[in-house]
């Protein structure tokens, strides 16, 4: 999240586009990160959890620990419904994206589905064909609900294990 200060611009930028929404900085322990803590936003929310012991395939499991931790934590706020899930090298510059989102949401409800509300909207970019959990966690909005469903997971291993897949193997 380091890295050129990429992430701690995001949230300034996020700060001024998205002036009334809460921005959920979901890391590790292991981070420092006090120039994020020192920007003192009422609506940043940083959150601090220990690694998984494993990274999982391709680090599955450190991107099922961060999103769920903050999906959980955003589950605190009655008025949030609706999620943008983005990794922290990656950012959103239309101020106007979330009504676009909200707009597409509503115009293409889902049907007959007992696990979604509303669709998870995601951008195509790293989104894998025949890989587990296939649909990128590059950038995905959805109702929170239908995201916490979506990342409820076991880490990658336990689902292998589980399947009887040998997990030294490349899928």
């Amino acid at each position: 999240i380091k890295e050129n200060n990429f992430t701690l611009e995001t949230i300034k930028l996020y700060r001024k586009i998205f002036p009334k929404n809460k921005i959920i900085l979901s890391t590790w322990e292991s981070e420092n990160i006090k120039e994020f803590e020192n920007l003192n936003y009422k609506n940043l929310i940083i959150i601090k959890s220990k690694l998984p012991k494993e990274a999982g395939y391709l680090n599955i499991n450190y991107q099922i620990k961060s999103t769920k931790t903050a999906i959980e934590k955003s589950k605190e706020f009655s008025e949030i419904e609706y999620l943008i899930k983005s990794r922290t090298d990656c950012r959103v510059y239309d101020p106007n994206s979330l009504s676009h989102l909200l707009n597409l949401i509503k115009n293409f409800p889902v049907t007959e589905n007992d696990f979604l509300n509303f669709r998870i909207l995601a951008n195509s970019s790293s989104t894998c064909k025949y890989r587990v959990y296939g649909l990128t966690d590059i950038f995905q909005f959805g109702e929170k609900n239908d995201l916490f469903n979506y990342w409820d997971v076991p880490y990658y291993e336990k689902v292998l294990l589980d399947k009887q897949y040998n997990i030294n193997e490349d899928p």
